[in-house]
């Protein structure tokens, strides 16, 4: 909300109620039994010439103003803190709409998706790459707690623009190919049950720390029946060994 009303004044514009957005927001409470709070009015308020788009997460839309700018036509969007909603908002409707501007860089990107190494070792296997950072073309080191994403990014629409970042993906699969799992969104558990399925193979969990969250990420793709066929959580030592035959000179170790 604090976002909104400064961009209303910056603008110089007053902010109108939506109705759509408005019955919207209340829709929402309704379908779950409940009363829309007073307070959820505000969400509706909309700085005068701007775009709202309803949000099918949650109840904050997506804001969205054109203006002129020297250098071209201008965007700015105004989107829910909420982290899912507002990458859903940023891939289906305001990427999509920069794109769709008059002088906007045609952008490729191309993510490659690594395990089982950390940045710093990473940034070694790579030593060298920057002689491929040319024509535009750029790689950003994204690390999180799963894994780490190499991002490459190419701002040129040309034949040279392309083979550059060509020539960029095969120089890191060919230092870190083994670090490699998979590209764009793709996770870790995806690879995998491909590949169980690929050769024929199924697996079965015993977990114990994990508390099951290992057949919990398996489990979580689509179709995983097919090569996951279940686990066991041995948490209690009488379990490790009643269950899973751990000998209890091992439990005692």
């Amino acid at each position: 909300d604090i976002t909104r009303d400064v961009v209303a004044e910056g603008f110089n514009v007053p902010l109108i109620e939506d109705d759509t957005i408005l019955e919207q927001v209340r829709q929402r409470f309704v379908r779950r039994g409940w009363d829309m709070p007073a307070s959820n009015h505000s969400q509706a308020m909309v700085p005068e010439g701007f775009e709202a788009v309803g949000n099918p997460a949650g109840t904050a839309p997506l804001l969205m103003g054109r203006y002129d700018h020297p250098d071209g036509p201008g965007l700015i969007a105004v989107m829910p803190g909420v982290p899912f909603e507002m990458k859903q908002f940023m891939t289906t409707t305001v990427l999509p709409s920069i794109q769709s501007m008059e002088g906007a860089p045609d952008i490729r990107q191309k993510t490659l998706l690594t395990v089982g190494i950390g940045e710093s070792h990473l940034n070694e296997a790579l030593t060298g790459v920057e002689d491929y950072l040319v024509d535009g073309v750029e790689l950003a080191f994204l690390p999180n707690l799963r894994t780490l994403r190499l991002r490459m990014t190419s701002t040129r629409s040309d034949h040279s623009g392309h083979e550059a970042m060509d020539r960029l993906e095969s120089f890191i699969r060919e230092r870190a190919g083994k670090w490699i799992y998979g590209e764009g969104t793709e996770t870790l558990e995806e690879v995998l049950g491909r590949m169980l399925q690929e050769g024929g193979w199924t697996v079965a969990t015993a977990e114990s720390c994990t508390g099951g969250y290992v057949a919990h990420r398996l489990t979580n793709v689509p179709g995983s029946s097919a090569w996951i066929l279940g686990g066991i959580v041995s948490y209690a030592n009488s379990v490790k060994h009643e269950q899973l035959g751990v000998r209890t000179e091992t439990l005692k170790a």
